[in-house]
């Protein structure tokens, strides 16, 4: 599962829609809590009705609602209405095989990224115009590795020779992640700018019930993750960051000297996008939070705060925005499309939800933003085509067999994305195979492919629609199955692996045990049928269609048991009503692998006469044993040839392999990661893998020459330090302080740069990346600390800097609520029993005892769920003993239960007039 599917899944989940009135006026000033019902406030339910666009006090309201939700776990008990967004983005059709000179740039027959639908360009981390290979370097970024830094190779190809050479190179900044995501921009014939896309992800959650699983209850909080203890037990807890986007263009006309020229940053996660022409289509998340918010768990006085906070808040604080270089941030819009509800409903001022869905059009020729639309819906999958753009959300119900899909359809022009239509089939998208391939607009039609039921009990059940566009609806053409065409779609208990529609045909296949490959006739629109099918051992997760007689397909091969053998490769006729298999090829061993299983990037086709060129990375395992698992043997580009395309007799064949890695004494397990692409330009193919370049002529893979890698960089000899820690201590010296600088590994003082005076600076850990505890302490000060991470560009870190700002205790310690020295958790689960009012907590030193005071909000720092499995309200927060330090015991009493001691608990005394609060939980 890619990590955008995985993201979706876990930071989406109750994505709603709905429209509501303001309550406040203005937008600014709604009613306290004190007039606002929290038990009447409900996750927005999704529908298939039409969309409104709302703006202004409205939409202000709205969000604001979602908020409450969130903060008060309101939003529990209405899982019946979420809508679970939980998928990758999708797509159509598939495109021929590139035509001679079908680029950006060069001339010549070579290959491009494999996309789902034709004139519709999808990102990916190698890039080609036949010309010059742009590759991302270190894909997945690891950002303490020294040699795995994100940036693009600009590598000259020569299929002539064949030969290649990496003649530029651009670093971008290692904060930002790996380059997953680029795209070619074109002036005229050539290439002028490569547009790569970096995800920094934050940490905002929306309250998760059942996490999309019917019949379970429990909900996720970003205030119930685990509170993180990295040094001296200072203890702190996930706050909500919204993700942002970062677009790079870098100037690439200048091969040999790229570099940055314009930059666009916008507030959001990256679910997908697309690029049709110069228009890229950027699909964002974004999930408005206010700083001040606290998650209340039920208490009143927080709510009332809660309320003052967003009494203060405007409408525009609460949607995403955007940056052009360090340009002011401008919203992305103004106003989002919510359901549209009857006027009579009574229930619209107490809807909401507080996530945003955003399409936002960026011309890269022109390099400006040309418009956003907000969708305050879910979006599971998306389909992409020249012309209009599909999105879907999944509403679940009380059992796998009530689920819905909604659909919300835009159109795409030269001004952006704008609403046309909404409506719904039964079932779910799924993501047990690529979703992309489950949608698919033909002459103005939308097909899709959708499931109910489960597989493991034998109620799962597949579902085709065919849906038109009626004035602003989507109404149903037709099923399948239906009263005429009873048959179903797969077997018992057999779950979808592969769809691919391809004209007036469509294809499925589905597995549990046996591989069926259903061909489906849509030739009718009304009255679409199964013409015929074709069963063979294991399964395909991706098919491409050769014209209209073959099928090429990718997957794996299984026995009897439905158990996994191999890898495999196939060819089928599909000239007639049956499907029947040509050829198949077999690759290693069960643990053999290749990214092209899930992502149709990985492969490369080309057309060269009336033979099809098809490229595949594997990592090969022999097998030891007949159905076993193998030993490594080499990783490497695969090279396939379909011959005889344009005749009934077409065969599939083995064409060699280019290795890049193989097993030797030395080396038995593949130790290169990241970027494995195949192309073929001419005669002549080209691989990249871990950072290298190999380049073979077509018929002689062999004699690869490579690989070819960037020239060395040549670093500076100056050595620079990995912090710069500036201490203000007013009415002190400063730099008398102790500074130091934790890591994984050590301690490490910092050095001032003077010997006295009220703020000072500190430097140190030189050429030391990695995430840092750092505490600056004084007698008679407070102690300060923070915890921050170091990152490096390929030669040096890039240093950190800090700031802290003491409070004097010379004149004593400050008339603050100081912090318990100890907070223990007492659980139970007898729920006959009040922890609170049946346990006791007494902490002991030196024969002085302490007792600790209990109260029913254990929940307010999310701490307890941290902590212990028990039921919330079977808990109890204990805490006192303020000001001890040093050695203590504790011990907890239940009633009827008998008593715990915990000995030996270290309470670390921070500085004058503060102590570092440790936490125990007691089980009974």
């Amino acid at each position: 599962m890619n990590s955008k599917l995985m993201f979706a899944m876990a930071g989406a989940a109750l994505l709603s829609a709905c429209g509501g009135d303001n309550q406040g006026g203005d937008g600014n000033t709604p009613p306290s809590s004190t007039t606002i019902d929290y038990t009447k406030l409900k996750v927005a339910p999704q529908s298939d009705t039409s969309l409104a666009l709302i703006a202004g006090d409205s939409l202000s309201q709205h969000i604001k609602n979602g908020l409450r939700l969130k903060v008060s776990g309101a939003a529990r008990g209405y899982r019946e209405e979420l809508a679970f967004e939980g998928g990758a983005v999708a797509d159509a059709a598939a495109p021929p095989a590139p035509a001679a000179g079908d680029s950006t740039g060069g001339g010549g027959n070579f290959s491009q990224t494999n996309v789902h639908v034709a004139g519709v360009d999808e990102a990916d981390f190698a890039k080609y115009d036949g010309e010059h290979w742009f590759v991302a370097t270190y894909p997945e970024y690891e950002p303490y590795r020294i040699d795995n830094f994100p940036g693009i190779n600009v590598v000259a190809t020569n299929p002539a020779a064949p030969s290649a050479e990496v003649v530029g190179h651009v670093d971008l900044e290692s904060e930002w992640g790996g380059i997953s995501e680029m795209y070619l921009v074109a002036d005229g014939e050539t290439t002028s700018h490569v547009a790569a896309i970096q995800n920094q992800w934050g940490n905002v959650y929306p309250v998760m019930p059942g996490f999309g699983f019917p019949g379970r209850d429990a909900g996720i909080e970003v205030m119930a993750l685990p509170a993180v203890e990295p040094f001296f037990g200072d203890v702190y807890y996930p706050h909500p960051v919204n993700s942002e986007i970062k677009i790079r263009a870098v100037d690439v006309v200048d091969a040999a000297a790229p570099s940055l020229d314009w930059t666009l940053t916008v507030e959001g996660s990256l679910i997908d996008s697309r690029k049709v022409g110069d228009m890229l289509y950027l699909v964002t998340r974004f999930d408005p939070w206010i700083a001040n918010l606290q998650f209340e768990n039920g208490a009143a006085d927080v709510r009332e705060a809660n309320e003052d906070v967003l009494s203060a808040v405007n409408t525009q604080q609460l949607l995403p925005t955007y940056r052009i270089n360090d340009g002011e941030a401008v919203a992305l819009s103004d106003g989002c499309y919510v359901q549209e509800l009857s006027a009579e409903s009574t229930a619209r001022d107490y809807l909401g939800y507080a996530s945003l869905v955003n399409i936002t059009a960026i011309n890269l020729a022109e390099q400006q933003v040309v418009s956003s639309r907000c969708l305050n819906s879910a979006v599971e999958a998306l389909s992409v085509n020249p012309d209009s753009m599909y999105l879907t959300g999944t509403v679940w119900g009380d059992d796998n067999n009530r689920q819905k899909t909604v659909i919300h359809k835009f159109l795409l022009d030269e001004t952006g994305a704008s609403y046309a239509a909404s409506g719904s089939v039964k079932g779910y998208v799924g993501v047990n195979s690529d979703p992309a391939f489950k949608m698919h607009q033909h002459n103005g039609d939308l097909r899709i492919v959708t499931t109910t039921g489960r597989a493991w009990d034998n109620t799962i059940a597949h579902h085709l629609t065919i849906l038109e566009d009626n004035n602003g609806t989507l109404s149903p053409v037709a099923t399948l199955p239906n009263a005429q065409n009873p048959a179903p779609i797969g077997k018992p208990g057999e779950d979808i692996y592969s769809v691919r529609f391809e004209g007036d045909r469509g294809y499925i296949v589905t597995f549990q045990r046996t591989d069926p490959l259903y061909a489906l006739d849509l030739s009718d629109r009304t009255n679409p049928q199964i013409a015929g099918e074709l069963e063979v051992p294991g399964f395909a997760t991706y098919m491409h269609p050769i014209g209209d007689n073959y099928l090429f397909a990718v997957g794996q091969d299984a026995d009897e048991n439905g158990r996994v053998t191999s890898l495999k490769v196939a060819l089928m006729d599909v000239s007639g009503d049956s499907p029947k298999a040509i050829d198949t090829i077999l690759l290693g061993a069960r643990n053999s692998s290749s990214e092209a299983l899930n992502n149709l990037h990985a492969l490369s086709f080309v057309t060269v006469g009336d033979e099809l060129r098809i490229a595949m990375p594997v990592n090969y395992y022999a097998a030891q044993e007949e159905g076993g698992y193998g030993q490594w043997q080499h990783t490497g580009l695969h090279l396939f040839k379909v011959v005889d395309i344009d005749t009934d007799s077409a065969r599939l064949l083995e064409a060699g392999v280019i290795k890049a890695e193989q097993a030797s004494e030395t080396q038995k397990y593949p130790a290169g990661s990241g970027n494995d692409r195949g192309i073929f330009h001419d005669d002549a193919i080209f691989y990249a893998h871990a950072n290298g370049i190999w380049s073979a002529k077509w018929g002689e893979p062999e004699n690869a020459s490579g690989p070819v890698y960037r020239a060395p960089t040549i670093c500076t000899a100056d050595v620079r330090p990995a912090l710069n820690v500036t201490v203000s201590a007013p009415g002190g010296n400063a730099c008398a302080a102790k500074v130091s600088a934790v890591n994984s590994e050590q301690i490490v003082a910092l050095t001032a740069h003077s010997s006295e005076g009220e703020t000072c600076a500190f430097s140190g850990a030189d050429e030391m990346p990695g995430q840092y505890y750092v505490e600056a302490s004084l007698d008679n000060f407070s102690t300060e600390s923070e915890s921050v991470v170091v990152y490096r560009d390929i030669c040096h870190v890039i240093t950190e800097n800090v700031a802290f700002e003491m409070t004097s205790y010379q004149s004593g310690c400050p008339e603050l609520r100081a912090p318990p020295s100890v907070k223990v958790y007492v659980n139970t689960w007898d729920f006959n029993v009040d922890a609170c009012a049946d346990a006791s907590v007494v902490v002991t030193q030196n024969g002085q005892s302490y007792e600790l005071q209990g109260e029913v909000s254990a929940q307010k720092t999310g701490e307890a769920q941290s902590l212990s499995i028990a039921p919330p309200e079977k808990q109890c927060l204990f805490t006192g003993a303020n000001g001890v330090s040093g050695e203590v015991s504790i011990t907890a009493s239940l009633e009827g239960w008998g008593s715990q001691e915990h000995t030996g608990i270290f309470i670390r005394q921070r500085d004058r007039c503060s102590v570092e609060t440790v936490t125990e939980s007691f089980y009974f």
